[in-house]
């Protein structure tokens, strides 16, 4: 399994994890690449009109290119940003330990050092430090974070959009 992460903030702090089994990623790699814009080097939910999210939040769930998707959430509110994400983040690495995954790759930002230390924090307290690789890679460079993006976009649009992406989704809120 490998996992792929992108956030969210709302109200609450929002971490998505979608999973791919090692074997699929080809397919599903290809997938995401036919549900970007012609126009654009990546796929970003909220730089799309708004028919368009429909029509692609559509065509992802006809076809999922991902076995599930894990989010993980927590209040922002009163608290630094920075404690919230590294909870979050530990959470993520102690549940992707748990599927058996064998790679978390989290998108590159000004707080790589901070991302990789709670990810491989988490891991080495569950004993998974030598079995699961956290990475942190470029911002456009993997199709399937967009998969992450999209299910997170959303999950917290609600409605419609919701909906349609609620059979794949595990939610967790961690305290």
């Amino acid at each position: 399994m490998e996992i792929f992460v992108d956030e969210a903030k709302t109200k609450d702090y929002l971490i998505c994890a979608v999973v791919v089994p090692s074997e699929d990623l080809a397919v599903a790699r290809k997938t995401m690449r036919a549900l970007k814009p012609n126009n654009r080097d990546r796929l970003h939910m909220h730089d799309e009109r708004p028919e368009n999210r429909r029509r692609i939040v559509a065509a992802f769930a006809r076809t999922p290119p991902i076995r599930q998707a894990h989010l993980f959430t927590a209040p922002i509110v009163g608290r630094p940003h920075r404690q919230v994400r590294d909870q979050l983040l530990a959470a993520l690495a102690v549940h992707s330990a748990e599927l058996g995954a064998r790679r978390i790759l989290v998108e590159s930002c000004a707080q790589d050092k901070q991302d990789l230390a709670a990810l491989t924090g988490a891991l080495a307290r569950v004993g998974a430090a030598t079995t699961v690789r956290a990475r942190v890679d470029r911002r456009h460079a993997h199709e399937l974070r967009w998969a992450a993006d999209l299910i997170a976009y959303a999950y917290t649009a609600g409605g419609q959009l919701r909906r349609a992406i609620d059979s794949l989704v595990t939610a967790a809120r961690v305290r």
